[in-house]
């Protein structure tokens, strides 16, 4: 997962509303929506890869999903996959069990994340950083904000730029047209100006041509890009809308994702 938008207790409909592209190589395997745990119930996307997951929810609408934070020298192969953190933190079933499980991980032990999580009730970021030996916790403010593969709201990030400017106007909107905006904004394709950008260093990890593709919201590269999308709408102890894109959002369809609680 790369790109997430919040709407955190200013819609008119839902308490809190979560739109999000997940980025990946395309070769790397993976299902969703399916059940990720029974207890609680949860339903997100499974890397088959690794069994990890990048988003998912429970039916009492405890919500958690993670982007990856950028390293200089790349990912450490031998790291554990950050994809079993959404999954342990939605076993806790809520705020307390996630907070505790949080600061007792040991973040060196995975490559660096950002992982936001919580419900109607309120949100936390957690970023954990290779090398540092202990979580850090933000609570979101009420609002309209971004998590990128970066801090939220981090100011000099494009993509967090580029989100508020797509949403914004329709933060205030009822849910169908909410829903539509938000769609239309994690399918944007635009990409800044070549000469924008800086020279790469000699022996950098990607060509410039490359990193420009990387700042669309929607990535389509031959190898790598936005594998599928999610737009999560949460009430105090439901969620009250999973929509999904299976693909990349700019040509696949959202469907409503039914997630009950079992009798």
């Amino acid at each position: 997962m790369c790109t997430a938008v919040i709407l955190n207790g200013v819609g008119p409909d839902h308490a809190v509303v979560v739109a999000a592209n997940r980025d990946e190589f395309l070769a790397r395997p993976a299902v969703g929506p399916v059940e990720i745990l029974d207890q609680p119930r949860t339903v997100g996307g499974r890397d088959e890869e690794k069994g990890g997951s990048w988003l998912a929810v429970t039916a009492g609408g405890f919500l958690a999903l993670l982007t990856n934070q950028p390293e200089p020298g790349g990912p450490r192969p031998a790291a554990r996959t950050r994809g079993e953190i959404v999954i342990e933190v939605l076993r806790r079933g809520g705020m307390a069990g996630a907070r505790a499980w949080l600061d007792s991980l040991d973040p060196s032990a995975y490559n660096s994340f950002n992982l936001l999580y919580g419900d109607a009730a309120g949100l936390e970021v957690a970023y954990g950083r290779a090398e540092r030996s202990a979580i850090e916790r933000e609570t979101v403010p009420p609002g309209l904000h971004v998590l990128p593969n970066g801090r939220l709201d981090q100011p000099d990030h494009r993509k967090v730029a580029r989100a508020r400017a797509l949403v914004a106007p329709h933060v205030g909107a009822a849910w169908p047209e909410l829903s539509r905006q938000l769609a239309a904004a994690l399918a944007d394709h635009a990409r800044p100006d070549l000469a924008e950008l800086p020279e790469t260093e000699p022996g950098a990890r990607f060509p410039r041509e490359l990193v420009r593709e990387l700042h669309a919201l929607c990535i389509h590269t031959p190898t790598y890009g936005t594998r599928s999308a999610a737009i999560i709408a949460l009430d105090p102890g439901r969620v009250a809308h999973m929509l999904w894109a299976p693909g990349p959002p700019c040509t696949t369809p959202f469907t409503e994702v039914a997630i009950e609680e079992e009798s």
